[in-house]
């Protein structure tokens, strides 16, 4: 989060703790990993990866964002097998 944040200030984009704060608690927990979760990382990859996590929570993104393969990012991850 505090790299979050850092990144943020750097191109001028307002995010505080209290933001992170309010759009985090909407949220579930996204991904059981260790080392505080249960699984390991090669567990996520097998389980679909972050496409698989994003189509999850696709409500709450941008579907229409390009993204860096000129895609937009619902295009993306509309196929994303879990």
């Amino acid at each position: 989060v505090i790299h979050l944040l850092a990144l943020a200030g750097r191109i001028g984009v307002p995010l505080s703790l209290d933001d992170w704060d309010r759009l985090g608690s909407r949220l579930p927990c996204l991904v059981n990993l260790k080392p505080s979760g249960e699984y390991l990382m090669e567990d996520f990859y097998y389980a679909g990866g972050l496409p698989a996590v994003l189509r999850e929570i696709a409500e709450h993104l941008a579907l229409n964002a390009l993204t860096a393969n000129g895609r937009t990012l619902g295009e993306n991850i509309a196929d994303a097998p879990c």
